[in-house]
């Protein structure tokens, strides 16, 4: 026979079983976007309610050159001088990021074009979203 201690105990430890044991859903979101970045200019593009634990994977191709940063909400009210990007490097044509937001959000998506004359950049962009929910 269990103790009233033991039998509490047991509960627990069964009611913790249980609930790691839920299944779990795997919810994706993909889209397509595309921009044009004028020399010398920089663009934004807001990636709204990123779920933290989410994950951001950007598949990006360029018809030019372009510097490329992606920056929580309070980092893209400081640029150009944000603190520590998410990512941050260069995209010379095609380019895949891969990045787990540390916190639940808005982010944004920076393309920058370093040239002062020239050609526009034409930016095609896939965005994927996918994070994993208990059922």
């Amino acid at each position: 026979m269990l103790s009233r201690r033991h039998l509490h105990y047991f509960t627990l430890l069964a009611c913790l079983v249980l609930l790691g044991a839920r299944p779990l859903t795997c919810l994706a979101l993909e889209r397509d976007l595309s921009a044009i970045v004028a020399p010398g200019k920089a663009t934004a593009l807001r990636l709204e309610r990123v779920i933290v634990g989410s994950e951001l994977q950007l598949e990006l191709s360029s018809s030019q050159p372009l510097q490329v940063s992606l920056l929580n909400e309070p980092d893209y009210r400081r640029f150009p001088k944000a603190g520590s990007p998410l990512y941050s490097g260069e995209l010379e044509q095609n380019l895949a990021i891969r990045v787990r937001p540390p916190s639940s959000g808005d982010y944004y998506l920076i393309l920058q074009h370093p040239g002062t004359a020239g050609i526009k950049a034409d930016v095609k962009i896939r965005l994927r979203v996918s994070t994993v929910q208990p059922n």
